[in-house]
């Protein structure tokens, strides 16, 4: 919500009202137009989104198909429900397993005994159009048979 301060617009992401003798966070501000409650403003903490684990890796043992542990994108702030979409950013291009939930993993399909990495990023937009984005490395390596 924005706010004129002093001359000066200013963006407000938290407010507080003291009430009943304890100071008590306001989630959001409501106005009542047309015979009916109409929320005006919402106060949330920005949108951030973290992945878990930092890094994705994955081997195979000859077959040349190597897919990756699984990944998850941790949304905090913002206003769920959260939509999820993940991209290639750079490096060997492999296949996504899940590229529009939280948990995903990659494959790739290497020669014997090469190996390669690459990046991909997790872009989160929440229920407000707030929009966060994280990214993630990815090894994979493909190993001879034993």
């Amino acid at each position: 919500m924005r706010v004129r301060d002093e001359g000066a617009w200013r963006e407000v992401t938290k407010s507080r009202v003291y009430a009943e003798g304890a100071w008590r966070d306001i989630n959001e501000v409501q106005t009542y137009e047309d015979n009916a409650w109409r929320i005006a403003a919402e106060f949330v903490d920005p949108l951030s989104v973290t992945i878990t684990p930092s890094q994705a890796s994955g081997s195979d043992f000859g077959t040349g198909f190597v897919i990756t542990s699984i990944v998850t994108a941790i949304p905090e702030g913002g206003r769920g429900p959260f939509s999820y979409e993940w991209s290639f950013v750079s490096g060997f291009q492999g296949a996504i397993t899940s590229p529009l939930t939280s948990s995903t993993a990659f494959s790739l399909f290497l020669p014997q005994g090469a190996n390669a990495s690459a990046v991909y990023r997790c872009t989160v937009t929440d229920n407000l159009g707030s929009v966060a984005s994280a990214d993630v490395s990815a090894f994979f390596e493909s190993n001879f048979p034993n």
